[in-house]
């Protein structure tokens, strides 16, 4: 049986977001070393954040603005996807194959990459939405 690769502690990161002191998205080793600011956000909220594999992009929810944004691992090449339209709403989010799952106030909304990139309610339910995971059974 072939041995499975697994990186070592410092070759995988730990990505998070602060706020209010210096509101940013970092990262540093699992190990605790080479911590480092990705993006410098200003003075938004960074309410989730995602990576999406191929390519190796990372996503994030800005709750002020309601925007969604990307950028390079590294934190180069930021862009904003999209905006959901909606302030103060933005909690959770989850990219898989590229498609983008967002927790909005009491929505989960799918944003769609056509032209243009819009965001669509695919629920909506009476109570807060704080955390949206995708999960694909097996079989």
């Amino acid at each position: 049986m072939a041995k499975k690769y697994r990186p070592t502690a410092d070759q995988r990161w730990l990505y998070y977001s602060i706020y209010p002191t210096r509101s940013s998205i970092r990262r540093s080793r699992l190990n605790g070393t080479g911590p480092q600011e990705v993006v410098d956000v200003n003075t938004e909220q960074v309410t989730g954040l995602s990576i999406e594999y191929n390519p190796d992009r990372l996503f994030w929810l800005e709750r002020k603005s309601g925007d969604v944004k990307s950028s390079n691992l590294n934190g180069s090449n930021i862009i904003k996807i999209v905006s959901t339209n909606e302030t103060h709403a933005n909690i959770g989010i989850h990219v898989h194959n590229s498609d983008i799952y967002c927790a909005n106030g009491k929505r989960i909304l799918r944003v769609i990459f056509s032209s243009p990139t819009k965001a669509n309610v695919i629920y909506s339910d009476t109570e807060m939405i704080y955390g949206i995971m995708f999960y694909q059974e097996k079989g």
